[in-house]
């Protein structure tokens, strides 16, 4: 049997082992936070992008106090860079103060696609080498030609294709273009022109414009304009742009009808312009009629008469046409005004202009407007009569 005391140092100890059982419960129950899926290194891959021959990398990355993170980036699984956050990153630093701000990294590396889609990733490299990933992006890197149709101008018989077209994989050498219209191929050229605007907006150099004529005839149609793969580089040819044209081939330009002081009561009219024919470079002539008010009945026209001819052949444009009207038109030359005196008299009413079609192409001849004893008239009256 055992003594007294036994048995009181036996309840002592079972208390004690209770009351530290207690404190550990407690001390797990009531213990602060700790954010344990927070790492002590961690970044973005912010973007990816390519240029001819290379991608570019750009994020950030931070780890313990102000030192500078490596890093490897990786494309398609295969370690491609390697770099160091080094960037200033005032953003960074904002939001995570403490680190400085040579937070950011921009990393440029060569790289030869043969234009699938490509991973790039990017890992900060750490002590315990659990080296976290910062980011994945898909990028796409071209190697068909690539190019823009800015604009489709008219020359005489055709229209001018203009635009830009290079091969991303092959920046140096000039592309071979093909314009195909309704399907059947019309014209060729090559994107070799220099365009200083192209050096600041893309990364391939300035010498890959194109100017193109390409025979079209008048009616409506598709135009197609395609860049040539560069022989011996990754891709083939590629659509750069189709356009729905319509082209006439009548008449076209700007008239002005205006009157001028003629003694104290009269007024000459003048009837003023800049035409072209679609068709020819050859000189527009403008007809005029004039039509006598049948008296008395109903207000009706007689026969016109034909009044004169002037020539769209004068050396400069017509004041107050707006700007960029000859411009338009530059590839049929200069001299393509005219100006011609259209006053009516006492017993007549209206007096017409008429733009004529060259003789032998497309087209019809075009009504430029009429002016009579009111305000201008212009609309349909019919062709020029022989």
């Amino acid at each position: 049997m055992r003594p007294r005391s036994w048995n009181i140092l036996r309840r002592h100890r079972r208390a004690r082992w209770a009351l530290l059982t207690l404190a550990c419960f407690a001390s797990v129950a009531y213990a602060p936070a700790v954010n344990a899926a927070e790492p002590a290194t961690i970044g973005v891959l912010d973007a990816v992008s390519s240029s001819p021959g290379a991608i570019r990398a750009r994020g950030w990355a931070l780890g313990d106090g102000t030192q500078s993170v490596a890093l490897h980036v990786y494309v398609d699984g295969v370690l491609s860079a390697e770099t160091t956050s080094r960037q200033s990153r005032p953003d960074v630093a904002q939001a995570y103060p403490g680190h400085g701000d040579r937070l950011g990294f921009d990393v440029e590396f060569g790289f030869a696609s043969n234009g699938s889609a490509h991973t790039v990733c990017a890992y900060a490299l750490t002590d315990d080498r659990s080296n976290p990933l910062l980011g994945c992006r898909v990028l796409v890197v071209p190697v068909d030609p690539i190019g823009s149709v800015d604009v489709l101008s008219p020359a005489p018989g055709a229209l001018v294709v203009s635009g830009w077209a290079t091969d991303p994989d092959a920046p140096s050498a000039a592309v071979d273009v093909h314009v195909y219209v309704d399907g059947a191929l019309r014209a060729t050229g090559v994107a070799n022109t220099v365009r200083p605007d192209l050096a600041s907006a893309l990364p391939y150099g300035p010498a890959h414009g194109f100017a193109i004529d390409v025979p079209v005839d008048a009616g409506d149609h598709q135009v197609c304009t395609y860049g040539l793969n560069v022989t011996g580089s990754a891709g083939g040819n590629a659509l750069i742009e189709c356009r729905s044209v319509s082209r006439s081939g009548d008449p076209v330009g700007w008239v002005r009808f205006y009157a001028e002081p003629l003694g104290t009561t009269a007024q000459r009219r003048i009837v003023e312009g800049y035409l072209v024919d679609p068709d020819t470079d050859a000189p527009v002539d403008v007809h005029t009629y004039r039509f006598v008010w049948n008296h008395p009945g109903p207000q009706t026209y007689d026969r016109p008469t034909f009044y004169g001819q002037v020539r769209a052949d004068g050396p400069s444009a017509p004041a107050g046409m707006p700007e960029g009207i000859a411009t338009v038109f530059a590839r049929f030359g200069g001299g393509h005004g005219f100006s011609a005196d259209v006053t009516f008299w006492s017993g007549l009413r209206l007096t017409c202009a008429y733009a004529i079609n060259a003789p032998g192409t497309p087209g019809n001849n075009v009504l430029l407007g009429c002016t009579g004893e009111g305000s201008l008239f212009v609309g349909t009256v019919g062709g020029p009569f022989a």
